[in-house]
C-alpha cells in the first residue's frame, strides 16, 4: 500500500523471520534498530561486514560503555585508510601485545627525513 507497515508482537513474544536464501531490507531514509539487551550479527560463514558507500561519508560507531574489537585468527584486527588515522581519548590509551609491538611508516620519498615518526608529551607548544 501506500502508507506504513509494522510488525508488532505482543508482550513477551518474539519475532522470527526465516530464510533459505538472502533477506534484504532497503530504505530510501535513515534505519534505526532499538533494542533494550543487546543486538548480534552472527555467521557461520563468510564474512560480516558494514560498508558505507556515500562520497564523503562517516560511519559512527557509539557506545556509552566499552566499545572491544577483538580477533582469534592470528591475523588480528587490521585498521586501514587512505587518509588519517586518529586515536584520541579523554583519559589512556593502550596498546599491549605479548610478543611484539611495531610502530613504522613506509614512503616512496628518497629523503632520510621522510617519513616522519614523532612522539609527544603535554601539550602541543611544550611537545
Amino acid at each position: 500500500g501506500g502508507g506504513s507497515v509494522s510488525i508488532i508482537s505482543d508482550a513477551a513474544q518474539g519475532i522470527l523471520g526465516v530464510a533459505q536464501d538472502a533477506v534484504s531490507f532497503t530504505s530510501e531514509d535513515s534505519t534505526f534498530v532499538y533494542t533494550k539487551n543487546g543486538l548480534n550479527f552472527t555467521t557461520t560463514l563468510g564474512d560480516i561486514s558494514f560498508t558505507q558507500n556515500g562520497d564523503l561519508q562517516n560511519s559512527h560507531y557509539h557506545s556509552e560503555g566499552s566499545l572491544l574489537l577483538q580477533a582469534f585468527e592470528p591475523d588480528g584486527i587490521q585498521f586501514t585508510g587512505l587518509g588519517d588515522f586518529v586515536g584520541a581519548a579523554q583519559r589512556d590509551i593502550l596498546f599491549d601485545a605479548t610478543e611484539s609491538f611495531s610502530i613504522g611508516a613506509s614512503s616512496d620519498a628518497n629523503s632520510a627525513t621522510e617519513p616522519t615518526i614523532e612522539f609527544n608529551a603535554g601539550d602541543d607548544t611544550n611537545a
